[in-house]
């Protein structure tokens, strides 16, 4: 059996991306089974948070993306302890020192770490390789790259398309933007914003 010479020019080239570009099945982040550190207190409201959730989660694909577009995306808890209501993102503000931290929308997260489906095209330069297998004075080729280039292309860019569509929905379902806690009240979700390293967060009333 020996591999055609088509096969040999295009192996260098694809070889790194089908090892490094397979899509991504993404995997819940559910904030509220985290174990969180202990919580800091602020006039009765105690915040808990974790970061690097994505790579907790095993979303390699996603915290590669994370760290590349410089976003940060970080599981909280909340327990509201106090007699009132508070709304997050306005009556209470996550600040570094003194220092108020831009939140990011749940769409805006999306759109930094998402994965691209139409990159998986790629795959399509696969299609035009055959296989040769040689048996005495018999010679058969086969079009191997009709099967294996169109497959991993489409079924890439459906894999990569679902996983985007349950991240995008779980974004939405956590966000805490805007989310009233009222007393006695305990709350889990996320929050992005900026890469900013690992600084310690704090959180504060607004004025």
């Amino acid at each position: 059996m020996k591999t055609p010479r088509l096969l040999l020019i295009l192996l260098p080239c694809v070889l790194p991306f089908l090892c490094g570009s397979c899509a991504g099945v993404y995997k819940e982040l559910q904030p509220n089974r985290l174990n969180y550190p202990s919580p800091k207190l602020e006039e009765g409201i105690s915040f808990g948070y974790k970061y690097d959730v994505l790579k907790l989660r095993l979303n390699k694909k996603y915290a590669k993306k994370e760290l590349k577009y410089n976003v940060r995306l970080v599981a909280v808890k909340l327990e509201n302890n106090s007699d009132r209501s508070y709304t997050f993102g306005q009556d209470l503000l996550v600040t570094i020192g003194n220092n108020d931290v831009g939140l990011m929308d749940p769409e805006m997260i999306f759109g930094a770490i998402k994965q691209k489906p139409p990159l998986h095209l790629l795959y399509l330069l696969l299609t035009p390789a055959r296989l040769t297998v040689s048996s005495g004075n018999t010679t058969n080729n086969f079009p191997l790259g009709l099967l294996l280039g169109p497959s991993l292309a489409l079924g890439n860019m459906l894999t990569a398309s679902a996983s985007n569509k349950k991240l995008l929905q779980e974004l939405k379902e956590q966000n805490l933007l805007g989310r009233s806690i009222g007393p006695g009240e305990t709350v889990y979700g996320l929050i992005g914003f900026r890469d900013i390293g690992y600084e310690s967060l704090s959180l504060q009333r607004s004025e």
